[in-house]
């Protein structure tokens, strides 16, 4: 399991990069996933349809590196027990 910190405003700048790219109908259920790879000092989302592919990243801390595919949409929702600061 992942443990990290982010700032809600980059995470979101990042997966709205991803929006184009994360098919909303799909067979493969898999694609409608982005890939979420906690690094050293750094959150990494992965999406792709098998055409095109997007990879950026956010800076966090990271207290327990890891990875994980979550659904795009519900993945704010998804982090919601997980402690999010916002910029300002």
């Amino acid at each position: 399991m992942m443990e990290f910190t982010v700032s809600k405003a980059d995470l979101v700048r990042e997966l709205s990069l991803s929006q184009g790219v994360v098919e909303k109908k799909t067979t493969i259920p898999i694609l409608s996933n982005v890939l979420v790879e906690a690094l050293d000092g750094r959150i990494q989302l992965t999406s792709t349809d098998l055409e095109l592919g997007v990879r950026c990243s956010c800076p966090a801390r990271v207290k327990k590196q890891g990875a994980g595919p979550f659904p795009r949409r519900s993945f704010l929702t998804t982090f919601g027990c997980c402690r999010m600061r916002t910029s300002m």
